[in-house]
């Protein structure tokens, strides 16, 4: 049974938030990501800063797939569920263990789950992450690349991992109708990799950034203007 660690309840106070994530072309709800919200913290980052600082950030990673397992379970569709996660979370010797016990312990089913590796975050072991990787999509479960473009070697990483989604980082849905250079770099990625793997752009806000996104060849859109977060 999955167990949080001990003595830590006030570092792992949180719950979550659901932001949908729509197919743009059939305006359909695609799936919807869980967005922690810290009760201690001030906002998301924070929170993670401080497990990074205070060796906790495995313990929260985790806890937060379990927290966001259990909400899923409450989705009459089931939609799939994105989950974000942390490289150094992946690469723990104590990943695939605990993964099994929350998929015991819950209905999640990794068929329906996408788990979010940012392209932003530095890969220590980049070899024993792509093995874990290959490990999970053997599994069930799909893995997205998140924040596109945030990253020193987005094709390099795109390569490497080979995740089955991208996900553009919302700088460049900010002023991507007057940004040629935004709608450029999007374009190229898309021409790359678009044929077999699914894109989304977050951070749309407003329906000029929704059919500029389209009319590059995004198919998945994610941000206000598709629906706030909100709880299940």
């Amino acid at each position: 049974m999955f167990k949080t660690m001990n003595g830590e309840k006030d570092r792992l106070d949180f719950h979550h938030v659901f932001q949908s994530i729509v197919a743009l072309n059939e305006n359909e709800v695609y799936g919807y990501e869980a967005l922690l919200r810290p009760k201690n913290f001030d906002n998301p980052e924070l929170h993670f800063i401080d497990a990074k600082k205070n060796n906790y950030l495995f313990e929260l990673d985790m806890t937060s797939i379990y927290k966001a397992s259990l909400q899923y379970q409450q989705l009459p569709n089931k939609e799939k569920l994105f989950v974000n996660i942390c490289p150094s979370t992946i690469i723990s010797p104590k990943f695939p263990e605990i993964m099994n016990e929350i998929i015991d312990d819950t209905t999640i089913s990794p068929e329906n789950t996408i788990l979010e590796i940012s392209e932003a975050e530095k890969k220590e072991d980049l070899d024993l992450l792509i093995e874990r990787v290959n490990d999970l999509k053997n599994w069930g479960f799909e893995i997205a690349l998140d924040d596109i473009g945030r990253g020193e070697s987005t094709l390099e990483a795109i390569i490497e991992l080979d995740p089955d989604i991208l996900k553009f980082d919302r700088f460049f849905a900010h002023g991507i109708v007057y940004f040629q250079k935004k709608r450029e770099y999007m374009r190229r990625i898309v021409e790359i990799f678009g044929k077999d793997k699914l894109i989304v752009l977050e951070g749309m806000e407003t329906r000029e950034e929704m059919q500029t996104a389209i009319d590059i060849g995004i198919t998945h859109g994610q941000g206000y203007y598709l629906g706030r977060p909100g709880i299940l």
